[in-house]
């Protein structure tokens, strides 16, 4: 024993002490409610960690902060009658709904579905369109947060429960991330899906892991937040001790203060968490600084050694931490990856033009980097974002909608495809309300689930505890997805 713990315990304590030990014990309560969580979650998967071996997976989101106008991204085509407008294209109502922000089909790109439908993509996005065609991506059309299926008829007379503050960024985005979108507060609000999620496999898939399976290029997060834990943040890198590595004699003090032992259980579990920081931080820079990947990232600078491309350094950090996985000893992993700016009231066109470059060229890089190190079977990458957007036009803009349409990439998805059900875009047609807000017809938890049933979850009470109102959507013990044809 120390004589910092000598001291603490041979000498009287003060009230304010006494008081402040007190809020420790209520402390540990909570940590004592943490490990029941935990134990809880062990009973529920009854797994060992030998059902994971040589399994691995992971999961990248990249989120779209501030609503994608996606029904520029995938248009409808010329070649199919619409099912609303007599002597008009499914085409003709997209130029008649989104009218001066809509885009004209020869200047897009056409692609064919395996299942023989025809769409338009965004001209800024080529090589989305290569990955479309290699069966590498898929579309999802049309989704959206919803408690319950809800009709065009059923949203006007009230008769089902809508989310929370639609058209809300705050909500909305909290919504997509957390799957909940009947709640404000409480502990299900305040947790992520695959926060959820990683507290029912962690203990089997991690068993020994010695790091968070829960990274994050794209800073905090919700969806990554469990009720025990939060993602480890890595914005522009694991370069947070940089002074640390680089003063002698400040490690020094550090790590003389990081070996003591206190006679609190609290202090000593602080202690360890730093320790933990520092070397995770230095085992995650060495394998920033270290681990090579030939694949060319879009948007990079040798000069300043930055990316102009926004989610370019988040993707390669990504790849370079899967490529090395193995020596922290994860089977699951999730990653986050942030790219804001989407919310284009104004000048929607060149906004799109130059943002959709921007997630194309990332996202076909990063498909093709998993490919050079070997997990392109391994992850299921996706988009998502608060809303959709309204197709009428406010101007030269759009505004906050509900229903939009998202990627799905990578080997597990099944590609060529767009799933679910893509909505008549006339103003007037069966899931349109308030002048071009599309009512979704494939729900977050659908998406979800989907991704969820291949990551290993059981669909059981475990889908139910990640995802509460997955049973308005999806049978208990259906097997497969809920999104049919969602996997190759």
């Amino acid at each position: 024993m120390n004589m910092r713990t000598n001291k603490l315990f041979n000498r009287r304590k003060t009230r304010r002490e006494f008081l402040g030990d007190c809020g420790k014990m209520t402390g540990i309560g909570a940590m004592s409610s943490m490990i029941n969580l935990s134990m809880t979650n062990k009973v529920m998967a009854q797994r060992t960690p030998a059902d994971f071996a040589g399994d691995y997976k992971a999961i990248v989101c990249i989120f779209l902060g501030g609503g994608n106008d996606s029904f520029n991204m995938l248009t409808p085509s010329d070649t199919k009658a619409s099912t609303v407008i007599e002597g008009n294209t499914e085409y003709d109502d997209y130029l008649e709904s989104r009218g001066r922000i809509s885009i004209a089909a020869d200047s897009m790109i056409d692609i064919t579905t395996n299942s023989g439908e025809d769409y338009h993509v965004h001209y800024s996005m080529p090589e989305v369109v290569d990955m479309f065609n290699a069966g590498d991506l898929s579309f999802l059309a049309n989704v959206g947060t919803m408690v319950e299926p809800i009709t065009k008829a059923q949203y006007q007379n009230g008769s089902r429960e809508r989310p929370i503050a639609l058209a809300s960024h705050f909500d909305q985005s909290k919504q997509w991330q957390n799957s909940v979108p009947n709640m404000r507060a409480g502990s299900l609000a305040g947790t992520g899906w695959i926060g959820r999620m990683s507290e029912i496999l962690n203990d089997t898939a991690n068993n020994g892991a010695t790091l968070n399976a829960n990274l994050s290029p794209g800073g905090n997060n919700l969806v990554q937040t469990s009720a025990s834990s939060r993602p480890l943040p890595l914005v522009g890198g694991a370069k947070g001790f940089d002074q640390y590595n680089a003063k002698l004699d400040l490690k020094q003090v550090i790590d003389d203060d990081l070996e003591l032992q206190y006679a609190s259980i609290l202090q000593n579990h602080y202690n360890h968490i730093r320790q933990t920081s520092v070397g995770n931080n230095n085992a995650l820079e060495l394998v920033e600084r270290e681990t090579e990947i030939n694949t060319v990232f879009p948007g990079y600078d040798e000069e300043t050694g930055q990316y102009s491309n926004p989610i370019s350094s988040q993707l390669i950090q990504i790849v370079k931490y899967i490529k090395s996985q193995a020596q922290f000893g994860h089977q699951r992993q999730t990653f986050y990856v942030s790219f804001g700016g989407w919310d284009a009231h104004t000048r929607t066109l060149a906004s799109s033009q130059t943002k959709l470059a921007q997630l194309s060229q990332g996202m076909a890089a990063f498909n093709e980097a998993l490919k050079e190190i070997g997990y392109h079977d391994k992850v299921i990458t996706y988009t998502a974002s608060d809303f959709g957007r309204n197709l009428y036009t406010n101007g030269t803009g759009s505004n906050h909608g509900w229903g939009g349409n998202h990627m799905l990439m990578g080997g597990p998805i099944n590609g060529g495809e767009v799933l679910g059900q893509y909505p008549s875009l006339s103003l007037y047609g069966d899931n349109m309300v308030n002048a071009g807000t599309a009512v979704p017809t494939t729900s977050v938890d659908e998406l979800h689930a989907s991704i969820a049933s291949w990551f290993g979850v059981n669909n059981d009470s475990e889908m139910e505890a990640i995802l509460p109102n997955i049973r308005n959507f999806w049978a208990a013990g259906q097997a497969g997805t809920p999104i049919s044809n969602f996997l190759a």
